[in-house]
């Protein structure tokens, strides 16, 4: 008999130091900008607010490329997704520093791209 299987992740979460910013960002943005999982695909027109292209963006680590990138296309709409809290934390500041419009989704991609 053979054990079963974990599930299948396309992340390994390390455990980091959250900065007290970070932490801040995280609990206090993410309700603001994060878009919550849901198995049923996005309404992005409605999560946006307007039909634009649209990039996805896989593991976007602390942020600082991401939001390079938005700031210089504000014609994009951008979806990140990280699940790492530091990196999480890190970019939500930003977007709200910058005053970007940027969805961020903090999921495991396996089941994004179902």
């Amino acid at each position: 008999m053979t054990a079963p299987h974990r599930p299948i992740r396309s992340y390994v979460l390390r455990q980091g130091r959250v900065s007290n910013a970070q932490r801040r960002a995280h609990d206090t943005l993410l309700p603001r900008y994060g878009v919550p999982y849901a198995q049923a695909p996005l309404d992005f027109d409605r999560l946006f607010g307007r039909r634009a292209q649209r990039v996805l963006e896989i593991g976007s680590g602390m942020g600082e490329t991401t939001v390079h990138i938005a700031a210089s296309h504000p014609e994009t709409d951008f979806l990140a997704i990280e699940v790492h809290t530091p990196g999480v934390g890190s970019l939500l500041k930003q977007i709200e520093e910058r005053g970007l419009k940027l969805g961020h989704g903090v999921w495991d991609v396996i089941f994004c791209l179902r």
